[in-house]
């Protein structure tokens, strides 16, 4: 192939709910032109058929298992799964084995990422760092309160030596760590603070007030936190996870925060265990990133939040506060990493799990937005055979 691509008859977003019909002329992974184009002589055209273009989605919250836990996940396995979801960048946590808090275990990471990764891979580093490694990874992970692994961290000394770095912090705290987090955040010198799976009417109340006077802080939710409550886990223990579910209360706040504007981003939280580890009723998480915007996208259909929201809250949003170049937007000059989705009812089933824990807590959901394509700069990487439909 010459890498040129005309993607016909998209509809891609205008403004809230409404979209516009155009083209996309692609060329060595960059959109190079947007309208109603002519195909050339040379030029590898694909039929949109009027469904809805996304810019590729960017799930900052991701556990790929890799390396250690691979028989969890890997990344060659975890990346199709975000392939199947329109998922075309996933950032990458830490708490592997072992863990990533040296440059060594960093790069190692890198090139192993480069080798089996079907998608774009951005790493958290699980400690303090100089700017050399700063410059290889996404931001610093920081753990102050429990979850799978053992970096939580608890020595205030070291702690405040995280927020003196001039980097992205991102933070797993719930209740009253995040209040904690708040605080080293606005007494240090770090650029940015993200509060990762915020779950609680509390944890948001915590945020509103940091926010009257304090600038740069991000706030992620999860899918799981928007869908299931605490009622879900009596019935499946499988949903076992951190932050845990909550209240009916909690889940209504949650929802209505995202509609108000007060949630940056979704990440899937994507930690796949396998069935085993989940009857032992120990491993905490669920798989995630296949169904990510599916999810996202049946909030559009429940009139929560519109497909512009959608389109930030998952792509645009995600690359602006990350610094990812030329990403996020259906937008001359941006990288061509898209999502093709369809309307179109269909129930989430077992067979359709593309992750190697081979389950999904979402089995049996009906939802009304469907994956039907994804570009990796302008590569068609997933398509949705015909027998799937």
């Amino acid at each position: 192939m010459n890498g040129r691509v005309l993607i016909k008859n998209a509809q891609i977003i205008e403004s809230g709910n409404s979209f516009k019909l155009c083209d996309i002329r692609i060329s060595n992974g960059i959109i190079r032109e947007i309208g109603k184009i002519s195909p050339l002589e040379d030029e590898e055209v694909y039929d949109a058929r009027e469904k809805f273009l996304f810019p590729g989605v960017i799930d900052p919250h991701v556990h790929m298992r890799t390396p250690g836990f691979e028989y969890k996940e890997d990344f060659e396995t975890g990346s199709l799964a975000a392939l199947k979801g329109g998922v075309t960048r996933v950032f990458d946590m830490p708490n592997t084995h072992p863990a990533t808090i040296t440059l060594e275990a960093l790069e190692e990471k890198i090139e192993l990422a480069k080798g089996h990764s079907k998608v774009g891979m951005g790493f958290y580093f699980g400690a303090t760092a100089p700017k050399e490694v700063l410059n290889k990874c996404v931001g610093i992970k920081l753990f102050l309160s429990q979850t799978t692994g053992s970096m939580i961290e608890n020595e205030k000394g070291r702690i405040k030596r995280f927020f003196d770095m001039p980097t992205l912090v991102a933070v797993h705290a719930e209740e009253e760590k995040m209040q904690e987090a708040v605080e080293y955040f606005q007494n240090g010198k770090t650029s940015s603070l993200y509060l990762c799976h915020v779950a609680s009417e509390n944890e948001l109340n915590i945020i509103r007030k940091a926010r009257e006077n304090t600038q740069n802080i991000y706030a992620e939710v999860s899918p799981h936190h928007l869908f299931f409550t605490l009622k879900d886990f009596e019935k499946n223990k499988m949903l076992y996870m951190k932050p845990m579910l909550k209240s009916e209360i909690d889940r209504a706040a949650l929802r209505k925060a995202l509609a108000n504007g007060e949630f940056d981003t979704v990440g899937s939280d994507h930690a796949p265990h396998s069935v085993e580890e989940k009857l032992t009723g120990k491993s905490f998480g669920i798989p995630g990133v296949q169904y990510l915007f599916p999810l996202v996208l049946e909030l559009v259909a429940q009139g929560i939040i519109t497909y512009e929201h959608a389109q930030k809250l998952c792509s645009e949003n995600v690359a602006r506060i990350f610094n990812v170049d030329r990403c996020g937007k259906i937008q001359v000059g941006y990288r061509a990493d898209l999502a093709l989705v369809s309307k179109e009812a269909w129930i989430i089933t077992q067979e359709d799990v593309a992750s190697k824990c081979g389950w999904t807590p979402y089995e049996g959901m009906e939802l009304s937005h469907r994956v039907e394509a994804t570009w990796i700069n302008g590569k068609l990487e997933f398509e949705r055979k015909m027998e799937d439909r």
